[in-house]
């Protein structure tokens, strides 16, 4: 029985801070005037970079044929996921609307755990996802600069459903016989396709050059890209592989990830000066007390079985 924090809650706890430094490495590539779509392809072509050593010792395909439909829709989602919610920002959104809306993720995440008969419908539990998605929205913060556009907002939104359609696909490739570090190269390798047919139908576009822009990277661009690629992205992606999902349900790790949120405004304050009110520590608290409560609940759950 499951009597204490597991190893798959170490790994999503991990994933979080891998998660929470995101803030920080876009922000320094923003400075540089890095696109919301280099970013995307830093993230991507980084981390197969980083993630090839996984391949010594490979007998067979990297990716079995029954299992490509799998591989290739989180590749996809992944790289659409990542240029939406970057590009949201771009197109207006204040960071507040943004990141509650991106934080929706818990809510769909258990409604696709109840359709799929995963979970059952729990008051308790949702409670749970509603105070963590309150304390989202306080501890981001109040939004600054001009209000939100309605593409910036309706990016946002989306960007919430493709989060948990990620971890919902990520959940089905931690069952299948897949070294962790091989299934995350796959999905990265993968991934590219959809990065490239994006890149081309972008560039024609009349999108902002915050979202589309292209230039050569510079040395220093290059060195902050790697640590992206490796701090919060391979990572992050590659522990979340590892979880056990009979550990850990579908709802309350969508919950437990959404301490990056907290963390995130942390490093705000630490590392570019941004002042924290009140009103963002009790928000703080409440995602710290959700996250706490899921874990609470799920292993009393799983202990009466």
């Amino acid at each position: 029985m499951r009597h204490h924090i597991s190893r798959s809650h170490v790994l999503v706890l991990a994933a979080a801070l891998g998660f929470s430094f995101i803030f920080v490495f876009a922000k320094l590539l923003e400075a540089e005037g890095v696109s919301s779509l280099m970013q995307v392809a830093f993230r991507s072509s980084f981390s197969v970079m980083l993630l090839l050593p996984a391949l010594r010792g490979l007998e067979g395909p990297l990716v079995r044929r029954e299992d490509l439909p799998l591989f290739l829709g989180l590749g996809t989602l992944f790289t659409v996921f990542l240029l939406d919610f970057l590009s949201c920002l771009a197109l207006g959104a204040s960071a507040l609307v943004a990141v509650a809306l991106l934080y929706t993720q818990p809510l769909w995440t258990m409604i696709m755990a109840m359709a799929a008969g995963e979970e059952e419908f729990k008051p308790s539990r949702l409670g749970l996802v509603l105070v963590a998605m309150v304390g989202v929205v306080l501890v981001a913060g109040e939004p600054a600069g001009d209000p939100s556009t309605r593409s910036g907002v309706i990016l946002a939104a989306a960007s919430g459903l493709l989060y948990a359609l990620y971890l919902r696909g990520k959940r089905t490739l931690s069952r299948r016989d897949y070294p962790p570090l091989r299934a995350q190269l796959a999905v990265f390798l993968l991934s590219l396709p959809s990065l490239a047919v994006l890149a081309l139908a972008l560039s024609s576009s009349s999108l902002p050059i915050e979202v589309v822009g292209l230039a050569w990277p510079t040395g220093r661009v290059v060195i902050i890209g790697v640590l992206f690629a490796l701090v919060a992205t391979t990572g992050p992606y590659t522990l979340l592989t590892m979880v056990d999902t009979d550990e850990v349900d579908p709802t309350e790790e969508g919950i437990v990830l959404l301490l990056d949120s907290v963390l995130t405004t942390l490093w705000a304050a630490l590392f570019f000066a941004q002042a924290v009110v009140p009103l963002q520590g009790l928000g703080g608290v409440m995602v710290l007390a959700s996250a706490a409560g899921a874990i609470a609940t799920s292993r009393r759950e799983f202990e009466g079985r």
